[in-house]
């Protein structure tokens, strides 16, 4: 969805820490490896919207400088997003907001995970295009797994 026209190797730098940072995260809390001290804890979680507050600053930064652009969203990224905003509606009329935020996610809940991984996906689209950052990615997740 967002593709890297021009821009400077600092900013594609940061982009790529806040992405590989993001990646060794959300290993950890991927459906086989949801035990032991990484999976819903609360130096995970903070970690987690901590790094979707790093993406969103560098997304933004990014747009309006006019380094990214958004070209024409796939239907999975759609899909995504409107996955994203319904957890965002059940949020908004759960009896306790707050649990729904931060819930499990295997029982529905969860909205704030979800939209922590729409922006790891949104950041790692403006990644995937370059073939050598693309290795990069490939090469954190396996070293995370």
């Amino acid at each position: 969805m967002f593709v890297i026209e021009q821009s400077n190797r600092r900013f594609e730098i940061a982009g790529l820490a806040i992405l590989s940072l993001q990646l060794m995260l959300f290993i950890f809390g991927l459906p086989p490896f949801q035990v032991g001290i990484w999976y819903q804890t609360e130096p995970t979680l903070v970690a987690l919207y901590v790094l979707a507050i790093a993406n969103v600053v560098w997304l933004g930064f990014g747009y309006f400088k006019r380094y990214l652009y958004i070209e024409r969203p796939h239907r999975l990224w759609l899909c995504l997003l409107a996955w994203v905003g319904w957890q965002w509606l059940a949020t908004l009329f759960a009896l306790t907001p707050w649990r729904s935020w931060f819930g499990p996610v295997e029982i529905g809940e969860g909205a704030g995970w979800y939209t922590a991984v729409l922006l790891c996906s949104l950041l790692c689209s403006a990644f995937w295009a370059n073939k050598k950052h693309r290795q990069l990615i490939f090469f954190v997740a396996a070293a995370a797994i």
